[in-house]
């Protein structure tokens, strides 16, 4: 174990990488978009990953991009940087058409149309799904390679009200937390060591 292993007490959990787990950045990563990011993986294969970051906010509202949602506030997310004009939700509403199933009570995707006219109309609350700009993609054993330098960590998730709900930092932080005590020092690393 490296020096820096050992002061951040990086080691896997001895999951693997699928969809629906979470990928919860190690404090190394000092990139805009994966910094202290928690990106739950929506698809997991031998050509590649795709997932989108949960606790990103975007500076707009999703009603700007989609003007039919009558006046409901939802936030939007960064999924990531790939594809950054395209919309992408995930939910935990099974009986939306066209959706995929990710695991643990959680959906990407549907019908949009009809989304629309669900959040409309009371059926689909404002907690019980999450809109994104973009996504996050890894080509075949980009992300295998990712975890072996210690970037990541692979978790479950343990509440999915706790991902479709939170919107910030604080998500990164709990889920830090619920990897165990000897991961307290993640929360005083600095942001970038070079500063120092």
């Amino acid at each position: 174990m490296s020096e820096i292993d050992n002061i951040l007490k990086i080691k896997q959990t001895g999951l693997k990488l699928a969809k629906g787990n979470l990928l919860v950045a190690t404090p190394l990563l000092y990139d805009f978009y994966f910094g202290k990011s928690v990106i739950i993986l929506t698809e997991h294969s031998e050509e590649g990953s795709v997932g989108l970051i949960l606790n990103k906010k975007a500076n707009k509202q999703v009603k700007e991009l989609v003007p039919s949602f009558n006046d409901i506030d939802l936030p939007l997310f960064l999924g990531g940087p790939v594809n950054q004009d395209q919309l992408f939700f995930i939910h935990n509403n099974s009986f939306v058409e066209e959706t995929f199933s990710i695991g643990n009570g959680l959906f990407w995707g549907g019908n949009l149309q009809q989304v629309i006219d669900f959040i409309n109309d009371g059926i689909i609350s404002k907690d019980n799904i999450k809109f994104f700009l973009g996504y996050s993609g890894w080509s075949s054993m980009q992300l295998q390679n990712e975890i072996n330098t210690n970037s990541w960590v692979i978790t479950k998730p343990d509440n999915i009200y706790n991902i479709l709900q939170n919107s910030d930092n604080s998500l990164w932080k709990s889920i830090v937390a619920s990897l165990g005590k000897e991961y307290k020092k993640w929360f005083v690393f600095p942001t970038n060591p070079i500063d120092n």
